[in-house]
């Protein structure tokens, strides 16, 4: 590894998007190099399997495909970060940034909803996930604020939780919501509703 990727590598989210980067630019053995200085457990297979999905995104944008087989294999991906532990969020909001910059994609939001489940186990990264939403033009629905409210309960931000519910619209809080609310109240320790 060059000294001045040494250099520009020296905090962990500098690393991480570092090695995003030096993949997605086919640079596999100095993106495997930092990603095993940063001691991740993510695996290595996780690695190959995310750096292949990016290239046959490419592949599949280029020969311009329909856009169902390309949202498959965007979801598909991001099933795959949800279930590695820890979490990959910021990898995966890595990930979701270069769809949309550099593949000039709107990714189908189900790759966020996967990133914001994923913070509720991670306990972090929640509202990194959120902004992204706001980035993308994706708008907010009843599961995203749904999963946000359990991933912020989850992360102990109990009052920035029933921030959230007030600033719910009011059409989103149905016969259906309640329950589900009362629900990650209950399981993360939250007595108010």
């Amino acid at each position: 590894m060059s000294s001045s990727m040494a250099l520009f590598s020296s905090t962990p989210a500098t690393k991480s998007i570092l090695v995003s980067e030096l993949a997605i630019k086919g640079h596999m053995s100095d993106a495997l190099v930092i990603y095993d200085e940063m001691g991740k457990i993510w695996s290595r297979k996780l690695f190959y399997f995310l750096f292949s999905t990016y290239d046959l995104l490419k592949q599949r944008v280029q020969k311009a495909t329909r856009d169902f087989h390309i949202n498959s294999i965007f979801v598909g991906a991001f099933v795959e970060i949800t279930n590695t532990e820890p979490a990959g969020i910021q990898f995966g909001i890595d990930l979701f940034r270069a769809i949309k910059e550099d593949l000039r994609i709107r990714p189908p939001r189900g790759c966020p909803d996967f990133l914001l489940a994923s913070s509720v186990a991670a306990k972090e990264g929640a509202g990194l996930v959120w902004k992204e939403y706001e980035l993308a033009g994706l708008p907010y629905n009843q599961l995203t604020y749904l999963s946000m409210h359990q991933a912020l309960l989850a992360s102990g931000q109990h009052e920035q939780a029933e921030l959230l519910l007030e600033n719910m619209p009011r059409s989103f809080l149905d016969e259906f919501m309640e329950p589900l609310i009362m629900a990650n109240n209950s399981t993360f320790g939250c007595v108010e509703t």
